[in-house]
């Protein structure tokens, strides 16, 4: 991602999880939502270079999906105006499943539970963010895209 300060707002530049190796998608965030995903970056950078995860291309992989699903979901609350590419709530759900999965699975495969955790507390709360503004969806809905990321979130036995 590629954090960017201006006068009129705080910008994000990253590419968005069901796009791929798409463009880059710009959006303009509020303070909070920028914050999360600065933080979220940093935990990934530090992850990246924790043994158990740089010696391995899988892991290394799921690290830069789950930071592509991070951006999705905080680029969801963009305060720029709705643009063809911007993510909406099917968007939201796809991340959520995603990462319902590949939380749990990085953190058992490496050990670094903490670490991993805080990641999805980002991801659940750049989700309530991100839904918040959707006064088109009822609560019904709002919860069962926020319980989605839960719903597996348990270490593996």
């Amino acid at each position: 991602m590629i954090f960017r300060e201006e006068s009129d707002g705080k910008y994000v530049q990253g590419v968005l999880f069901f796009q791929g190796d798409g463009p880059l998608y710009e959006a303009k965030l509020d303070e909070e939502c920028f914050a999360l995903l600065k933080k979220a970056t940093a935990i990934i950078a530090e992850l990246e270079h924790m043994p158990r995860i740089k010696e391995d291309r899988s892991r290394l992989i799921a690290l830069d999906e789950i930071d592509g699903t991070i951006f999705t979901i905080a680029a969801a609350a963009d305060t720029l105006p709705r643009r063809a590419r911007t993510p909406n709530l099917h968007n939201i759900e796809n991340c959520a499943i995603f990462l319902s999965g590949a939380i749990p699975w990085l953190a058992n495969a490496t050990g670094y539970h903490q670490k991993v955790e805080e990641l999805r507390s980002i991801a659940s709360y750049s989700i309530q963010l991100a839904l918040d503004p959707m006064e088109h969806i009822s609560r019904y809905e709002h919860r069962r895209i926020q319980d989605l990321l839960y719903y597996r979130w348990r270490p593996y036995s």
